[in-house]
């Protein structure tokens, strides 16, 4: 297997084939329901919430307070936060399917590294696939093609109002 050195750590085929696999069966089930691609805003609310379910045993660095908003950087459009603020966190089966495949990436880490992955390696790793091919796994608008820059965690104290 490959694995390859990113700006925040490593990530590898199995990985990408693990989120492949599970995005594309996430849009058989969306079909098979009558209903769409999801929109880049619910995609990036299903991975939050995959990976809130048990981020302690996702990633290395999972001992760290919950995971509070991921952020997706689309270049020359707005970011993308998913907090989880204006809903109960989503329990559905595209985050559940998410759920899955962050534990199986996460058992590919300790057979061939011998530790978890990060949580920002996690999120390059999701990044690669859904960023190489996201005309397929999100609903975009308009005809220009959609180009995924990052997934990046906030940290706790950027969700707290200024002044508290």
């Amino acid at each position: 297997m490959s694995w390859w050195k990113t700006s925040q750590g490593i990530i590898g085929d199995k990985p990408a084939d693990i989120l492949g696999d599970t995005l594309d069966a996430i849009m058989r089930m969306r079909q098979q329901k009558g209903q769409g691609k999801p929109t880049l805003q619910e995609m990036a609310d299903d991975i939050l919430a995959g990976l809130r379910m048990r981020p302690d045993v996702y990633v290395e660095d999972g001992g760290r307070p919950a995971i509070r908003a991921i952020v997706i950087k689309v270049e020359g459009q707005p970011d993308v936060m998913a907090s989880g603020a204006d809903a109960a966190i989503r329990q559905d089966t595209a985050s559940e399917a998410l759920a899955d495949s962050f534990k199986a990436i996460v058992r590919v880490y300790q057979a061939e590294l011998d530790r978890k992955p990060t949580l920002r390696e996690l999120l390059d790793n999701v990044l690669f696939v859904l960023g190489g091919r996201t005309e397929t796994y999100v609903s975009t608008d308009g005809p220009n093609d959609v180009f995924l820059n990052a997934i990046v965690p906030v940290p706790q104290e950027a969700l707290q109002p200024v002044g508290r």
